[in-house]
């Protein structure tokens, strides 16, 4: 019945167009809307023809069938129902620049806004679901055991990141920072690596940092460099001497990064850092990867500067003397 009486509608309205005109008190389509989620596809499919129509044939903005269809999205009736409605709009959309006023006129903006929390809430549910199930089935154990390996440790590391960002990734971070204490001193791509990826959750949440702090974070980052000793030294030497230096400045930029984002716009980290690992001991870790005088405190010129010498000083103070007048 309900797809003969569209057809019947949609008849009359391509007969003539001031057939549409002459109905439209009628609010024959905005009634239909009401109902239409509970309507077979074809029903549906029909219905939404006639409305871009509408727009399409008569270059009418129909606010009266606009409204009804931003009811018909809000009430969320029918997913299926709801999807083919926005299709539609969207078509409408892009029929003429106008309706970008008209939608936000007719409400049709906000209920766009809804369907993006209600959707957004809905793929957090489902993530952290899956995660659970992840965890509950060993995935979780063995991505951490995959990591090691580079053929998929790119895979697996992205793995990790969703489970730390989830609800109970505490444990996966604590994990994954303790596969840089066990891992070899020349493991540097590995380490990181993992950095990187922990970069990367750092920077996402303010949890993130938090759950850094809680399962020693700043402790397990500072042996990476602690155990980096010498590494810079000239001549270098074992294990050194064999390792890629670009590898080493790689992995030194990434454990100083790592140290900032964790303490960036986090008091507690960094007072945590400031008390109980103390920059005393990063000072003391930097000074010994070999670039540094062993020396700690500033030695005593011994003998007389050389004539050339002093010109070049005498020179110098002159010219800024000079400058400054």
């Amino acid at each position: 019945m309900c797809s003969t009486i569209l057809d019947v509608l949609s008849s009359i309205y391509h007969q003539d167009s001031a057939n549409y005109f002459i109905l439209e008190g009628q609010n024959t389509l905005p009634q239909f809307a009401e109902k239409i989620h509970i309507k077979p596809v074809e029903i549906q499919v029909k219905f939404f023809e006639i409305l871009e129509f509408l727009v399409f044939n008569l270059n009418f903005v129909p606010c009266k069938e606009l409204i009804s269809l931003s009811i018909l999205i809000k009430s969320n009736h029918s997913v299926e129902c709801s999807i083919r409605c926005i299709k539609t709009l969207l078509k409408v959309l892009h029929y003429h620049t106008i309706y970008k006023d008209v939608f936000r006129e007719v409400g049709l903006l906000e209920v766009m806004v809804t369907c993006l929390h209600r959707y957004a809430t809905l793929l957090k549910e489902v993530q952290n679901d899956g995660r659970d199930v992840f965890r509950e089935c060993g995935g979780a154990r063995c991505a951490h055991n995959m990591v090691p390996y580079l053929e998929c440790r790119q895979q697996a590391l992205s793995i990790v990141q969703q489970l730390v960002l989830s609800n109970g990734g505490d444990d996966d971070m604590g994990t994954l920072l303790g596969l840089m204490h066990t891992a070899p001193t020349t493991a540097l791509e590995l380490k990181t690596h993992v950095l990187k990826s922990l970069l990367h959750v750092l920077k996402e949440s303010h949890r993130t940092r938090t759950v850094f702090r809680k399962v020693g974070g700043f402790v397990y980052v500072m042996s990476v460099l602690v155990s980096m000793e010498g590494c810079l030294a000239e001549p270098p030497k074992p294990p050194w001497d064999v390792a890629d230096r670009r590898e080493v400045i790689l992995l030194l930029k990434t454990v100083f990064s790592t140290l900032t984002v964790a303490m960036r716009y986090e008091p507690a980290n960094a007072r945590v850092f400031a008390t109980e690992v103390r920059y005393a001991s990063l000072t003391e870790a930097v000074r010994l990867l070999g670039c540094f005088s062993p020396h700690t405190q500033i030695q005593p010129i011994c003998g007389r500067l050389k004539t050339c010498e002093e010109t070049v000083f005498a020179e110098l103070f002159v010219n800024m003397h000079k400058e400054t007048k």
